[in-house]
């Protein structure tokens, strides 16, 4: 029976494909072995020239995404002189101010290419319960000005799909450390007694016995966020996570209908070097509760990371800047799971009064025990 020419499986004759990989014209290639032929002598050995070095790849990352480009939806693209960020809006939106710094200096962009996104998490509520949460969130805080309610002014807040570079990756890591375990001993010392002669006492005293300590750490860390916007850092992305990325969709353009999205300013190889170091620092945290006893130090960490793949997410937040007096501050809120985060201006009169009641209690302690502490 005649061999598949690229699997070697034994087929019928005449198959026009291999049933076991699929091969077209399995056996078109099979034709009577040549005969034997006299052997010519090999040709002088030469010395190969080594191929040139060829340089390492800097990013090692698979895109986990669907690939392309554009948001397929019908959009206008403008961007905020004031603030720089870039944000591609539903036409059928009329207003045009920039939905992170409030400033109408914003003008059209034409041609913007942006990369196509591969998962969406829809926004869970309107914009009328955003308003609300904000004005509660607005009125909480203690060192709040206490007209801050009354006195401040919202521009439109709008909904916009903000670009994250969503990460996946494997940790390996090896540390070690000085594991320190406590014990109470008894520790004598001089005193007073009452008529003033000079005592013995002895009180318990807390000390650390020191041993070192190593271990490994592995852990796989999945849709892991990087801001990949221009009008949101890093440091806020803390401030409004999680997103329940398990409740994400496929992208599709019609989640644009009525809501802006900012086009990605980072590129994929930008935000893993700020995904290695958040990483790093979660591990080192991680290992660090491994360690024995009651406390540590000297921790080293050392963590390699491997097996990188990353998506575009466009993740929901309603965003505005509301002005109170002559300054103007800004808020977000997560649409998908209602966290607000923002910044609010501070009463310097409440802060003052709480510090000079701090310092009088602290005066008025010191002051009692330079009376009491000494009897």
């Amino acid at each position: 029976m005649p061999k598949c020419k690229a699997c070697t499986a034994e087929i019928p004759a005449g198959s026009a494909t291999c049933p076991f990989c699929g091969t077209a014209d399995p056996i078109a290639a099979a034709v009577p072995s040549a005969p034997e032929v006299q052997a010519v002598p090999p040709a002088p050995e030469v010395q190969a020239t080594p191929p040139a070095p060829q340089p390492a790849a800097a990013v090692e990352l698979h895109d986990k995404g669907p690939g392309g480009s554009g948001f397929d939806h019908d959009v206008k693209t403008f961007k905020c002189e004031s603030c720089g960020a870039t944000v591609s809006y539903d036409p059928a939106l009329k207003t045009m101010a920039c939905a992170y710094c409030g400033s109408t200096y914003v003008v059209e962009v034409e041609g913007q290419q942006v990369e196509r996104p591969g998962r969406v998490v829809p926004f869970a509520f309107a914009r009328d319960h955003a308003e609300k949460l904000f004005w509660q969130w607005l009125g909480k805080g203690f060192f709040r000005p206490r007209d801050l309610t009354k006195k401040s002014t919202i521009n439109e807040i709008r909904g916009v799909y903000m670009p994250f570079w969503a990460f996946d990756a494997d940790a390996d890591s090896d540390w070690s450390a000085d594991a320190g375990y406590n014990y109470t001993e008894q520790e004598a010392y001089t005193d007073k007694d009452e008529k003033g002669n000079t005592v013995t006492k002895y009180r318990n005293v807390t000390k650390t016995r020191w041993q070192p300590a190593r271990g490994e750490h592995t852990a796989h860390y999945e849709d892991w966020l990087i801001s990949a916007s221009q009008g949101l850092d890093q440091d806020w992305v803390g401030k409004i996570v999680p997103f329940q990325m398990e409740q994400a969709k496929p992208y599709s353009g019609d989640y644009l209908a009525g809501f802006a999205a900012e086009n990605p300013s980072l590129t994929a190889a930008e935000g893993k070097v700020t995904a290695e170091v958040e990483l790093k620092e979660k591990e080192t945290e991680q290992c660090g509760r491994m360690v024995p006893g009651d406390t540590h130090r000297n921790l080293h960490v050392a963590t390699r990371l491997s097996r990188w793949s990353y998506d575009l997410a466009l993740l929901p937040l309603w965003i505005a800047a509301y002005r109170y007096k002559d300054d103007v501050y800004r808020f977000l809120v997560n649409g998908q799971t209602g966290k607000v985060e923002g910044k609010a201006p501070i009463s310097w009169v409440k802060l003052i009064v709480v510090l000079l009641i701090a310092a009088g209690a602290i005066g008025l302690g010191v002051g009692l025990w330079a009376i009491f502490g000494g009897k």
